[in-house]
């Protein structure tokens, strides 16, 4: 009897525990390369927040944000570990720095770059989430057709018109001249040394 009053409280724990473990707000990578991460939201008691970074391996998830969401848009931006550019698409100003850190927004004006470069920090732009009303958790999967677009100029779709290409006018003969032969005389051949 009392192997089983044990084995009904660790499943009870068990339950509990899956159950708090949803809560929170996840980032899943889906990319072919690992990324590093920083979240930023609004603390109700100290305002904007931003920490990183969380390195992700491809395939992997982490949490992020452990406890209950209590707001309904969240921040994230994610750069590859490798190099390259960050993801694209954020709007929403961040100071960061380039270690490990935990930001209190307050502290560094609008969080323009020129604010943050002020406290030796960077602007960086993070997407803004939106994970719904009342909602206490969300997972947020960097990967599929969301890529980095990394900066390289690239073709313009079918529908509008190419950009002229320069192509190099080909070689002019000179006339052929008195004494000159097909090449004319040195004065016509180099003008600048008449």
């Amino acid at each position: 009897m009392r192997s089983r009053a044990v084995l009904g409280l660790i499943v009870l724990l068990v339950g509990l525990g899956a159950e708090r473990a949803a809560a929170g707000f996840r980032v899943c990578n889906q990319f072919e390369q690992r990324l590093s991460v920083a979240f930023g939201y609004v603390d109700r008691a100290r305002g904007w927040v931003a920490q990183g970074w969380w390195v992700i391996g491809t395939g992997q998830c982490t949490s992020v944000y452990p406890a209950d969401l209590d707001n309904r848009y969240y921040y994230i931006l994610a750069k590859p570990t490798a190099g390259g550019p960050e993801w694209k698409g954020g709007k929403v100003p961040f100071c960061i720095q380039e270690h490990k850190f935990e930001l209190f927004q307050a502290q560094y004006g609008k969080n323009t770059p020129e604010d943050c470069a002020k406290a030796g920090l960077q602007s960086a732009q993070f997407i803004s989430v939106d994970v719904g009303a009342g909602e206490k958790n969300h997972t947020f999967a960097f990967g599929g057709n969301a890529r980095p677009r990394p900066p390289v100029a690239t073709a313009p779709p079918p529908s509008q018109p190419q950009p002229p290409v320069a192509v190099a006018p080909p070689p002019v003969q000179p006339p052929a001249g008195p004494g000159g032969g097909p090449g004319g005389t040195a004065c016509q051949r180099y003008p600048n040394l008449c």
